[in-house]
């Protein structure tokens, strides 16, 4: 008999947990079913499509050396979206509206300048529930110290990589080894110039003797026409003084 009861109570329990299972799933069904069709494949396409032009770039501020700042700018930001990022200098969430931008752009200015920040962008839609569409990456500069070097005041290593005012990589070495990095890469310069002049000067060269030969060999073309030409007039004159008598 408890062999008969417990096989009655495992039954019990399983139907219960089909009609927990059955209740669940038609419960969710209609919630997830509404979800997806507030935002249908065709809208979430052509909005997505908007979302791409939205895009970021930055502005450098450095004509008073006194006070250097850089403006970040959010362009295309219509009506039906949004941006979100968390700002990596404050590490305060922000999210910009269309009402927020002045002709579709937005910005604001940083006067951080001593940190490479990297922002991640994500563009929202706000009407027709599609959620997160699409995002990027903008990573803002900082001030190079080592471009007040002595070094770095040269016309020749003004562009070196170490000499850049501005800077999206950190270059991690001491003053002493980027002096010797900029030597080093003066020094190849100079190597990669002269050889690059001497490899000029011989294509000059090699041009000028190939000019000389053509010019050779027309004259000689020349002169043997000018022979031939020669010859055939004397042998009509003989002819015709031949002729004649």
């Amino acid at each position: 008999m408890i062999w008969g009861i417990d096989m009655i109570n495992i039954h019990n329990r399983f139907l219960n947990y089909i009609i927990i299972l059955l209740m669940s799933f038609m419960i969710l069904s209609p919630i997830t079913y509404a979800a997806s069709s507030t935002c249908p494949y065709s809208t979430k396409y052509k909005i997505a499509q908007s979302a791409k032009n939205v895009t970021a770039a930055y502005e450098i501020n450095d004509s008073d050396p006194n006070n250097y700042s850089i403006t970040i700018y959010i362009y295309n930001l219509k009506e039906d979206l949004s941006v979100s990022f968390t700002d990596p200098e404050t590490n305060s969430f922000r999210t910009i509206t269309y009402n927020d931008t002045t002709n579709d752009t937005y910005s604001f200015v940083t006067t951080n300048i001593n940190d490479i920040l990297t922002y991640v962008f994500t563009v929202y839609d706000v009407k027709n529930g599609c959620g997160a569409l699409t995002s990027f990456k903008l990573v803002k500069p900082k001030y190079n110290t080592y471009s007040e070097l002595k070094a770095c005041k040269y016309e020749a290593t003004k562009d070196f990589d170490y000499c850049k005012k501005w800077i999206t990589k950190e270059i991690g070495l001491s003053e002493r080894k980027v002096e010797k990095k900029i030597q080093e890469q003066k020094q190849l310069n100079a190597v990669t110039n002269t050889t690059t002049k001497v490899n000029d000067e011989n294509d000059d060269q090699k041009n000028y003797e190939l000019f000389k030969k053509i010019r050779f060999y027309a004259i000689i073309g020349l002169s043997v026409g000018i022979v031939v030409d020669i010859i055939a007039i004397i042998w009509q004159i003989v002819s015709i003084r031949r002729y004649a008598i």
